[in-house]
């Protein structure tokens, strides 16, 4: 029983060395990606050739939309005031349900 042993172990340890070897082979076999080094990008023209350095002119009032945009609200605010202040209620209490009136 010995030399079965031994024979077992011996095909088992060239089975194992023949997968390495596969795998070795393998892995041999994928190439590695070749770094080099890119050539620095070309540096662009500017888009505007001359940089003011004076500030910007002030934009009247009228023409920022902050104005237009509180205005309108001011403006829908009141209408909605208005509405709300002025309407008359439609129902008194004393309607009969079920019954509706034509004229």
């Amino acid at each position: 029983m010995g030399r079965r042993v031994w024979a077992i172990v011996v095909v088992v340890t060239l089975s194992a060395c023949a997968v390495r070897a596969r795998a070795d082979e393998a892995a041999a076999s994928i190439a590695a990606p070749v770094l080099t080094a890119s050539p620095p990008p070309a540096v662009p023209s500017p888009l505007i050739s001359k940089v003011s350095k004076e500030a910007p002119e002030p934009v009247p009032l009228r023409r920022r939309w902050i104005f237009w945009a509180g205005l309108g609200a001011a403006a829908t605010a009141a209408v909605v005031a208005f509405f709300a202040i002025s309407r008359k209620q439609e129902y008194s209490g004393n309607a009969t349900p079920g019954i509706l009136q034509a004229f």
